[in-house]
């Protein structure tokens, strides 16, 4: 599934979209800049797209993190040239940055055209992105050897997804799609305290109004007192590392939606925003959650219901293997002598 952020392209772009139909550009850089999809610059055709693309790549991407690259091939299969498609996000970029143009990419391939995208490739390293590197994996995708990528594989899913979609009408409505919003420094930092141990409780917020996943609190609170962080007007994520006897502390996600008091846009936001959000704090922060809760008052949270049985206890039980029945001694067996 694609978890969108939500920007879109300058008006700007839009246009240089419809110029590029005409042939004329060879590649294009593209960043987000103000909330927007921005065009930072082109070049035009000069010869070959190879040789076009080993002389302009280098000033494309100096002092840059992060950005996307459109180069036009020579191919011109039916009406329009064949166009490739680069996402660039290096691997030092901040989680933020990452993060967005991530989850910026397929509303981009989309407002382009993604029909006119032949190849479609995600680099995080910079050597990556010279000539030899990228006829590399044209040739790799060509052939079609080999196992498909993560990437690839979502490339496939989205295609048989939007299948789906054009075959059956009301179908996109129908799915609940996952949102993607980024989290804010403070917010994965407290996480990575609670992942080492330092903190046992962080609670965050969704800013509605910038998108954006915040830290509320962040502390060390015995599981008899959490009752009186959860609010009761306003939905909240929570995380929280009870002390188990037996064992290891386990991290617990509580989702907390209160009946009353909170809007039907938190509501939704909240709900979709659930899932892209866990996924993020796994992969990003490498935290693990043990057990997942949804409640939707303060009062149902108590020791008994959080700690409950020991998880970790419970992971670690070797299995046993079943006891058999009991042996029974039957009447002895009367062995007849021969005559």
């Amino acid at each position: 599934m694609s978890h969108q952020s939500g920007i879109r392209s300058s008006t700007e772009l839009v246009q240089f979209f419809t110029s590029c139909k005409e042939g004329n550009v060879r590649l294009a850089k593209i960043k987000i800049q103000d909330e927007k999809l921005i065009l930072a610059c082109q070049f035009a055709v000069r010869s070959t797209w190879d040789k076009d693309y080993e002389s302009y790549i280098e000033e494309c991407l100096a002092d840059e993190h992060a950005c996307y690259i459109l180069a036009r091939l020579d191919t011109q299969p039916t009406s329009g040239f064949d166009w490739l498609f680069l996402s660039y996000i290096s691997e030092n970029a901040p989680v933020k940055e990452k993060m967005l143009y991530a989850s910026t990419k397929a509303t981009l391939k989309g407002e382009f055209g993604s029909g006119s995208v032949k190849y479609d490739f995600q680099v995080t390293q910079r050597e990556e992105m010279d000539l030899h590197s990228l006829q590399r994996l044209i040739n790799q995708k060509d052939a079609g050897g080999g196992p498909l990528t993560e990437l690839e594989e979502q490339m496939k899913s989205t295609h048989v997804n939007q299948h789906c979609v054009n075959s059956f009408p009301g179908y996109e409505t129908a799915v609940v799609r996952g949102v993607r919003f980024p989290v804010d420094q403070d917010a994965l930092q407290n996480l990575c305290r609670l992942r080492d141990g330092e903190i046992n409780y962080v609670q965050l917020s969704i800013d509605t109004l910038n998108e954006v996943i915040k830290l509320v609190t962040a502390d060390n609170i015995p599981s008899n007192r959490i009752s009186k962080w959860i609010p009761t007007k306003s939905p909240r994520y929570h995380f929280y590392a009870p002390k188990l006897t037996k064992a290891a502390n386990v991290i617990i996600f509580i989702y907390s939606i209160p009946p009353n008091g909170c809007t039907v846009k938190e509501r939704m936001l909240y709900s979709s925003c659930k899932g892209p959000f866990l996924d993020t704090v796994q992969q990003v922060v490498g935290l693990k959650v043990d057990r997942k809760i949804e409640i939707d008052s303060s009062e149902d949270v108590n020791d008994e219901f959080l700690i409950g049985e020991d998880i970790s206890v419970k992971q670690h039980q070797k299995f046993s293997r079943p006891k058999g029945p009991k042996k029974q001694r039957g009447d002895p067996r009367i062995h007849k002598t021969p005559s």
